[in-house]
């Protein structure tokens, strides 16, 4: 009898012990992943800072999966070199930015539904946070035909896919201003309101450090957004859209070249 109760006792305490070591190992292997993400990510901005515009990630059991968003302007052959880097336990996606802003306005349910269980990571020029704070607010909501649609004031129940469109010209807009701060700021302008970076902006046209293209940009998506701000248009097109996208790219990265090399001057 006593011996029965000895071994019995003795197979309650293997047990528990069994319990207690599998914790440790779990939070080992989530820190393990951690570090290989990073390590990852670091390596992945190191050699495609210029053509890497977004990063976001979910954990899928033991996995990573990982999506970078890349400028329409990167080269093909920067997709082979991104995916040479994927880890065994971390699993790369690639999205192209017009392509990706396209599939967002065509209310793809997946890509909402991806960016709503994922981390934004990386987003330097704030392009893909604004589209997860709006679901999260919960302002998208999904039917079973999978339209989607945003509330815009309390009391109101849903909008039509337009309301969409203009939340990514307002982040077209807030990442074109934010570019130009910074090579202005460089300059030693402290004093920066939006209607007169054109005309700041020249300052560099004259000094040949910019292309008139640069500031026709800025200007296309400023005039386009000003024209929704005060009413003059209620809606964009969404081949219009698509153009504004391309030159907020081109400009957000004519602008980090250039404050690259203000920078380098200024060493």
């Amino acid at each position: 009898m006593v011996e029965k109760e000895s071994k019995v006792q003795g197979y309650k305490m293997k047990e528990k012990s069994s319990e207690e070591k599998q914790q440790p190992e779990e939070g080992h292997e989530k820190k393990k992943l951690v570090e290989e993400l990073k390590a990852l990510l670091e390596s992945l901005l190191k050699d495609f800072s210029r053509e890497i515009r977004a990063v976001w990630a979910f954990q899928l059991e033991k996995k990573i999966m990982l999506y970078i968003l890349i400028s329409d302007s990167a080269e093909k052959d920067v997709y082979a070199a991104i995916l040479k880097k994927q880890a065994e336990s971390i699993k790369m996606e690639i999205r192209k930015l017009s392509e990706y802003f396209y599939n967002i306005m065509q209310n793809k349910e997946e890509y909402f539904l991806e960016i709503q269980k994922s981390a934004v990571i990386y987003d330097p020029s704030g392009i893909v946070r604004p589209i997860k704070t709006i679901i999260e607010e919960g302002r998208i909501k999904k039917t079973k035909e999978s339209l989607m649609h945003l509330v815009v004031e309390v009391g109101q129940k849903m909008q039509n896919i337009k309301d969409i469109k203009i939340d990514v010209l307002s982040v077209l807009y807030g990442a074109a201003i934010e570019a130009a701060q910074a090579p202005l700021l460089l300059r030693g302008y402290s004093l920066l309101i939006p209607s007169t970076i054109p005309k700041m902006l020249n300052l560099f046209l004259k000094e040949k450090e910019i292309s008139k293209n640069s500031i026709s940009d800025f200007n296309d998506i400023y005039n386009a957004y000003k024209d929704y701000e005060h009413g003059r248009i209620k809606d964009i097109d969404g081949k219009k859209l698509e153009l504004l996208i391309k030159k907020a790219d081109r400009f957000v990265d004519d602008m980090q070249h250039l404050a690259r090399r203000l920078m380098k001057k200024a060493a």
